[in-house]
């Protein structure tokens, strides 16, 4: 009997000494989650199997799997900020825009080679317009088919390509972009919602993460907004300077007919000297190339005011794509900062305000007239045209819904009083941030196509 409560003695002690580890290692593992480090190793420490042990390990590696989440929708919203910037710039011309792109894009992805590839719509074929490798650009021209190949395909699909087991002679045969064999390609078709416009490819000697194919897909729509905008504007250039041809062409038949007109001022002079009948013979037909200058005079002052009209609704034209274009990034904007708020960012309350702000200004703007925020008189929006008005309402509806929320949020930050639940508010952002992205961007593209059917109007 005396034997028996020793036994049991020592098991009660030794169950005693083993919560005291198990207390004593939670303790240090709570401490190291205090100070941000997440990486120190307790696997020795868990072999007996201690519950607090695991339980704080496994909250641990949660934590660790939240931050990583957030970390890479930062990286992605960081990201899509600077190319936004970025596209804003660089709008010259195609070529300049695709070589600020693919250069951009290859570093901030950490990545090796990249090229960009345009539809070119009089031969119908995908130019490479840019190539960058290895920190440098590169000076390669290629054309591919549409359907040819991976990069054809792609085009025609409208879908991503991801290759991570590549030949060793992929890169020569169809990329051109060198003779390295990367780990992984990534192919991802650049569009609208309605047409696609190019394609992007880009090689690494690493994997890509889920967040960067994730990335590449939402800055693949930007990058198709910008260059239909270069286009759009290039074709307003060509129809101007087809405008000022023919202008010129004009002006100089009238120089012709004014030399026209003192040659025979001098032939009439000297038919004065004649008999009657050859001087009114010579007065009938003076009248008659009057009237034609008159009639030449009228057509110039015609075509200079359609010249004046064409610049001036270009320019109005251009600066609702300019407005609408705008309102995408706001929307972005709103919810990457009330996201920050709520992590407890209070300082960025006022930009998230002026965001609100410029996106309810600019929507009444596009919607009724007047002068965007951020623009000066010569920017005055007209009304908008019936063909808008479908694109607005929707907007309207949806934004109605996500600014009430991006506001309870800012007067949260401000007061420290939530008139509903914030989260309510904050997963109402989260929920609504792609619809109100894909609304603005449905308005930019029914603005883009309103402002080719005016140019064509006026030429007709």
């Amino acid at each position: 009997m005396k034997i028996l409560k020793n036994k049991e003695f020592l098991k009660f002690k030794d169950t005693i000494n083993q919560l005291g580890l198990d207390i004593a290692t939670g303790s240090d593992i709570i401490k190291d989650i205090q100070k941000g480090n997440f990486s120190a190793d307790y696997q020795e420490n868990v072999s007996y199997g201690g519950i607090l042990t695991q339980s704080l390990l496994q909250m641990r590696s949660t934590i660790m799997e939240v931050k990583s989440k957030e970390q890479q929708h930062i990286w992605i919203q960081e990201g899509l900020a600077k190319f936004a910037e970025i596209l804003r710039k660089a709008d010259s011309d195609l070529k300049h825009l695709s070589e600020v792109v693919i250069a951009n894009l290859v570093k901030y992805l950490n990545a090796n080679q990249g090229a960009i590839y345009i539809l070119d719509d009089p031969s119908n074929t995908l130019q490479m317009t840019s190539c960058y490798a290895y920190d440098r650009k590169k000076f390669i021209e290629q054309d591919i088919a549409i359907g040819e190949g991976l990069i054809g395909q792609c085009f025609v699909e409208q879908d991503k390509i991801l290759i991570s087991d590549i030949p060793k002679d992929y890169i020569k045969i169809t990329s051109g972009l060198g003779s390295a064999t990367p780990s992984m390609i990534a192919i991802l078709p650049i569009k609208t919602n309605t047409d696609a416009l190019g394609v992007i490819e880009i090689a690494s000697f690493n994997e890509f993460k889920n967040h960067e194919i994730e990335f590449l897909e939402k800055i693949s729509q930007d990058i198709a907004t910008s260059i239909r905008s270069v286009k759009t504007n290039q074709n307003i250039k060509l129809l101007l300077e087809k405008s000022n041809a023919t202008t010129q062409e004009l002006l100089n038949k009238e120089e012709e007919m004014r030399q026209q007109m003192e040659e025979l001022k001098a032939t009439q002079e000297e038919l004065s000297r004649k008999d009657d009948d050859n001087r009114k013979i010579i007065l009938e037909l003076r009248a008659q190339h009057e009237a034609t200058l008159d009639q030449i005079l009228q057509r110039e002052k015609k075509l200079q005011k359609i010249k004046n009209e064409l610049l001036e609704k270009s320019t109005s034209n251009n600066t609702l794509i300019d407005v609408a274009g705008r309102q995408r990034m706001l929307s972005q904007k709103i919810g990457f900062y009330a996201e920050m708020i709520l992590r407890g960012n209070f300082s960025k309350v006022e930009v998230l305000e002026n965001a609100i702000a410029m996106h309810e200004h600019s929507l009444n703007a596009i919607k009724n007239g007047g002068i965007p925020p951020g623009f000066g008189p010569a920017d005055t929006l007209p009304r908008a045209h019936d063909l808008l008005l479908p694109s607005i309402g929707k907007v309207e509806e949806v934004w109605g819904i996500y600014k009430k929320s991006a506001l309870e949020i800012a007067l949260f930050a401000k007061q420290n009083i939530a008139s509903v639940d914030v989260n309510i508010s904050i997963k109402t952002i989260e929920d609504l941030g792609e619809t109100i992205l894909k609304l603005n961007n449905e308005l930019l593209v029914e603005c883009s196509k309103l402002n080719k059917i005016k140019i064509l109007e006026m030429y007709q």
